[in-house]
């Protein structure tokens, strides 16, 4: 198996006391949802897309598929609380990673969703 050198993810910068520090370098490449009470359409993830930080306002379910998927609020979703996380964009059945998302609002508040291309 070949493995592939990823080495842009990422700038190390250095604290006075020479401690390294690891900050995560973006593309620029992000699409903003909202999470409501009605699942967003299925959105197209900036092109390429394999790791990605997604950053909630709210808790919501979010779910990635093809051009046709509908985040709900039941097990075919994943829920993700408000906050920020990194993620690997998750493959289909052909191992290839997802092209689109939706997201739904887990609670009573609406709230921001976006998903920002690190790699």
């Amino acid at each position: 198996m070949k493995t592939q050198r990823i080495d842009h993810l990422s700038h190390v910068f250095m604290f006075p006391n020479g401690n390294a520090v690891q900050v995560v370098r973006w593309t620029g490449q992000r699409i903003h949802l909202a999470a409501a009470d009605v699942a967003s359409a299925a959105t197209p993830l900036p092109t390429g897309s394999k790791i990605l930080e997604l950053r909630a306002g709210e808790d919501c379910y979010v779910r990635f598929g093809d051009d046709a998927v509908e985040a709900s609020q039941d097990g075919d979703s994943d829920f993700y609380p408000r906050g920020v996380q990194t993620i690997a964009v998750p493959l289909d059945a052909n191992l290839q990673p997802y092209t689109h998302v939706s997201v739904i609002r887990a609670g009573v508040d609406n709230g921001v969703f976006q998903a920002m291309k690190i790699y």
